[in-house]
Order: structure tokens, then C-alpha cells, then sequence
């Protein structure tokens, strides 16, 4: 329904190496125009969201330089 237009996730990559080091960006396709710059935030908020259907993309980087796979959610 259109009173559903908020969207709140939390993430986090399994590792256990240097874990507060770990970095994350995302990108909402449909509402942001590219990914967002790397930060240690595990928290995002998007607020009125038009009616659709979204995807959301997450990757992550951790200590050591490694860059995840990309997780897609939607």
C-alpha cells in the first residue's frame, strides 16, 4: 500500500578479521543515480519510496583489501 513507503536494512559481512575495518556501499536501483562512496555504516534508510519494485545492490570491502560479491535483494 502506498503507507509503505519506507525501506530500513541492516547488513553485515561475515568475517571476523579486523570486523570495524570492514566497508560497504550500496545502490537502490530506481532511486540512486550510482553506488554510494565506501563507509563502515551497517545501517541504510530510504523514506518515500514510490510504488514498485526495487533491487537493491550491497557489496563490501574488508581489511585486507577483499572485495565481496555483490548481494542483490528484490
Amino acid at each position: 500500500p502506498y503507507t509503505a513507503n519506507q525501506l530500513r536494512i541492516e547488513y553485515a559481512l561475515p568475517t571476523f578479521i579486523q570486523e570495524q575495518a570492514t566497508r560497504y556501499q550500496y545502490f537502490l536501483e530506481g532511486v540512486d543515480t550510482d553506488w554510494s562512496e565506501w563507509s563502515t555504516e551497517t545501517v541504510k534508510e530510504y523514506n518515500n519510496l514510490r510504488e514498485g519494485h526495487y533491487q537493491l545492490r550491497i557489496r563490501a570491502e574488508d581489511a585486507p583489501g577483499y572485495l565481496s560479491q555483490e548481494t542483490v535483494l528484490g
